[in-house]
């Protein structure tokens, strides 16, 4: 429910205004972005932007085109 309420730039009330939230990640997910790790290496050294999805795959924007790698 925080973490809905933070999204869309959405500030939360007194106390928790300064209140940082993160995802917790599980191990598989991470371990995949290890194995993407010379990718998006590749990608922000070439500027090429990128995201994360879920289950984990990357998602790659190159000149108005999206490219989805699952494995």
């Amino acid at each position: 429910m925080l973490l809905a309420a933070t999204r869309g730039g959405k500030k939360l009330r007194d106390p928790y205004r300064d209140l940082a939230l993160y995802q917790d990640l599980s191990q598989t997910t991470l371990q995949a972005r290890r194995e993407y790790s010379q990718i998006t290496a590749t990608l922000r050294h070439n500027n090429i932007q990128y995201s994360w999805g879920f289950p984990p795959k990357l998602i790659i924007q190159d000149q108005g085109v999206s490219y989805v790698v699952r494995s």
